[in-house]
């Protein structure tokens, strides 16, 4: 069981996944592996409060996780998808050529934009599910990472890989005009068949997905340079300012101007 998760500033949304993807009845412990200290200790503190009763290792690389794993069966993993020598795809695949670990749950975090390298090197694995940071609510992620787990209503390994490609295709052309077309063409299937399947794997269609990315690279151009909104609108992919400040309210409850004012002061 492999769920993906874009690191996110909300603890709770990591904690929803944690439970979710935890066995009823482990009695391994849960290992943290992260190369950034901070996020070992927070990671630490959220599961502590989330599984209590579950023992905590901490490994700062690739290549301590592996050690310990050799020596301790973990019940949960939190893998860090960007880390020197041994990346957390090198873990996994290490991870699922054991015998004893093929079906340890791995959460894998990453703020880095999906590409189709990435998609190619999770895909493999059966029961995979793409998180990405602020595109699901908390009870989206609740539902999402239930139905991976115990839900009778998965998508196949090769059906899921397209909705995956297509995840990939959309972070990476984000920034110019798609059309709903030219996405399903991308992974070889219909319009219909591909928000279809996206929606039953997600729920959310793929334009809802696309327009909640572009929000969230938005917000990131918002808080981090001084350019107009107008501007800004125009690089992540939204031809009209005002259609831009429509959606963007719908998903964060406030406007582009007013998230700048507010998240800066």
């Amino acid at each position: 069981m492999t769920g993906f998760v874009v690191k996110s500033s909300n603890p709770k949304t990591l904690l929803d996944a944690i439970l979710a993807m935890s066995p009823s009845q482990g009695v391994g412990p849960v290992l943290i592996v992260d190369d950034d200290p901070n996020a070992r200790e927070s990671h630490r503190a959220l599961v502590e409060e989330g599984l209590p009763g579950y023992p905590v290792r901490l490994a700062e690389n690739g290549e301590s996780a592996l050690a310990m794993m050799e020596k301790e069966i973990p019940s949960l993993v939190l893998l860090d998808y960007m880390m020197p020598n041994l990346s957390g795809a090198d873990v996994l695949q290490q991870m699922r050529t054991a015998t004893n670990l093929r079906q340890v749950p791995v959460i894998v975090l990453s703020n880095r934009m999906l590409s189709l390298e990435d998609v190619r090197q999770i895909e493999q694995h059966t029961n995979v599910m793409l998180q990405t940071k602020g595109i699901w609510s908390e009870a989206e992620t609740i539902r999402a990472m239930n139905r991976l787990i115990f839900g009778a209503d998965s998508l196949p390994a090769h059906t899921s890989a397209l909705v995956k490609q297509a995840i990939a295709y959309l972070h990476q052309n984000h920034t110019r005009s798609l059309s709903r077309w030219e996405i399903a063409e991308a992974v070889g299937v219909s319009e219909d068949y591909l928000s279809r399947i996206f929606t039953r794997e997600l729920n959310i269609s793929p334009w809802e997905y696309l327009n909640r990315y572009r929000v969230l690279q938005s917000k990131q151009l918002l808080l981090n340079t001084s350019e107009p909104v107008g501007a800004i609108a125009r690089q992540v992919g939204f031809k009209d300012q005002a259609y831009f400040s429509r959606v963007f309210h719908k998903v964060t409850g406030t406007s582009p101007q007013a998230f700048r004012e507010t998240s800066s002061s």
